[in-house]
Formats: C-alpha cells, sequence, structure tokens
C-alpha cells in the first residue's frame, strides 16, 4: 500500500494514534517507510522496537566498559607519575585482578548466603571498583530471564549499588585529579 492509497484511507491501517493533522513534514517522509511505521505504532511492540532495545542495550554495555577503562587509565596515569612505568603497570594489573577474584568472591557467597564472601567483594570493589562497574553494565545487558534465574556466568549475584557507581566516578576522578598533581611536580 502506498503512501497515497494510506493516507487516502484516512491513515495508516493498524495505527489508531496516527493522527494526520499533527505529523510534521519529517514524519510524512518516513511514514512511506515499514520500519519507521512499525515504530510508530504505539499500539504493539515489533522486530523494530527488539533491534532498538538491543542496541540500547549494547550501549549499555559499552558505558560500563568505558568506565572500567576511565577508572584503569586513571589509576595508571597516577601510578606512573610516582612509579616507575612497569611498577605501575604491575599494580594496576594486580588492582584490577583483586577486583576480578573479589567480585567472584561476593558472587559466590551471595548465592551461598556466606555474608563473610560478600563482605570481601565489597571491600575488593571498594579498593578497585572497575568490577562494580562491569556487573551493574551486564546487569543491563541481560535478558530479564538470564538475570531472574542466573543462568549465565555474567548474572550478578548482587546488584552493585548507585552508590557503588558514584564511588566508581569518584575513585577514578580524584586518582585522575591526584595523576595530574603529581605530574606537575615531576621533572619531565
Amino acid at each position: 500500500m502506498s503512501t497515497t492509497t494510506a493516507d487516502a484511507a484516512g491513515g495508516l491501517p493498524n495505527a489508531p494514534s496516527f493522527r494526520p493533522a499533527s505529523v510534521g513534514p519529517l514524519e510524512q517522509k518516513h511514514m512511506r517507510h515499514a520500519n519507521y511505521r512499525a515504530v510508530a505504532d504505539e499500539g504493539r511492540i515489533t522486530r523494530t522496537h527488539w533491534h532498538v532495545a538491543t542496541a540500547n542495550g549494547l550501549g549499555w554495555g559499552f558505558d560500563g566498559m568505558d568506565g572500567v577503562i576511565f577508572a584503569l587509565v586513571s589509576v595508571s596515569i597516577a601510578g606512573g607519575a610516582q612509579l616507575a612505568t612497569v611498577t605501575s603497570g604491575i599494580l594496576v594489573f594486580g588492582l584490577y585482578g583483586l577486583a576480578f577474584i573479589g567480585g567472584w568472591v561476593e558472587q559466590v557467597g551471595t548465592m551461598t548466603g556466606n555474608v563473610a564472601a560478600q563482605n570481601v567483594g565489597t571491600v575488593a570493589s571498594l579498593i578497585m571498583p572497575t568490577e562494580a562497574i562491569w556487573q551493574r553494565a551486564a546487569y543491563f545487558m541481560q535478558p530479564s530471564v538470564m538475570r531472574d534465574l542466573q543462568l549465565s556466568p555474567f548474572s550478578s549475584g548482587a546488584l552493585p549499588s548507585t552508590a557503588m557507581v558514584w564511588w566508581a566516578v569518584l575513585y577514578a576522578v580524584l586518582a585522575l585529579l591526584s595523576g595530574i598533581q603529581a605530574f606537575r611536580r615531576r621533572a619531565l
């Protein structure tokens, strides 16, 4: 059905919310395409909606990885200003390993109900919050059935709180500022 035929019929089929008077020229141009009409129809969820939701989920994941990278680079800069290059690299790698292992210990502690293991994971996340950032991003990337049933190795037993995200941001910013200050005092 062409756009002309749809307009002559009084609007698009299966689109009760379509009001020609409220549609601008750009919307009219895009109404010729089936994918746009599928998204413009507010009455049902289509494949296009699922594609957009999947892309948004991947965006959340990449944002989470950006947060991890920012935290790691900030600590690398701070360490590189005060330590030898190799020593700084070993320190950052060790902190990342501590966070990773601490995150797994926290997950096992959550699944088994072991409070001490959960506390070990929380302390590791406070020392280096990269795993907490990743766990939160992974939580939002997964389908809800995988989160609820915890069928994936990426399923988080305990979702890191918003306070932990803010701590991660503060941690990375303070590490970066510390590195900048140290480089200002350092003879290059």
